[in-house]
């Protein structure tokens, strides 16, 4: 219900399909999967599994959002947060939503995502281990921040 142009990006790899009741969503808004009071995981599309392996296997309270909207963000819930935050997508660096978020917010914003440089060809999880966007590397980087800043 949009006179703007709109994409919306689909998966790879094979989804699973629940038949559920539909609800209208607004454009815009992000969705908390869970709530956190050490930090955040700002995530979305496939990456959100990987979160949930981060947040699952942590001793911090971490909490996890969907942020099934690049643009336009959602101001409000980003106005609200004012603990760590932690960007996990598997998108260039440069010009991702991190990139965007730390330019635009005082927060202290993490930005875990594929660094700009030549990435050889491969198996998806063989290439996120090597650039270290695998969900074990990233929970480490995220507690050796978190244990900084956590006293």
């Amino acid at each position: 219900e949009t006179n703007k142009p709109f994409c919306i990006r689909y998966s790879k790899e094979p989804q699973h399909f629940e038949k559920q009741k539909y609800e209208k969503v607004k454009i815009g808004s992000w969705e908390i999967l869970k709530e956190g009071h050490d930090a955040y995981i700002i995530t979305y599309g496939e990456f959100i599994n990987e979160a949930k392996k981060i947040i699952n296997e942590t001793k911090y309270d971490i909490g996890l959002i969907n942020a099934r909207f690049i643009k336009p963000i959602d101001e409000d819930m980003m106005n609200s947060i004012n603990i760590p935050i932690f960007t996990y997508e598997e998108v260039t660096e440069i010009g991702s939503l991190g990139s965007y978020l730390k330019d635009k917010y005082s927060n202290v914003i993490e930005t875990y995502a594929i660094p700009d440089k030549f990435i050889t060809q491969g198996k998806r999880d063989e290439l996120l281990k090597e650039i270290e966007l695998d969900y074990l590397n990233v929970k480490e980087k995220i507690e050796n921040k978190l244990k900084k800043t956590i006293k």
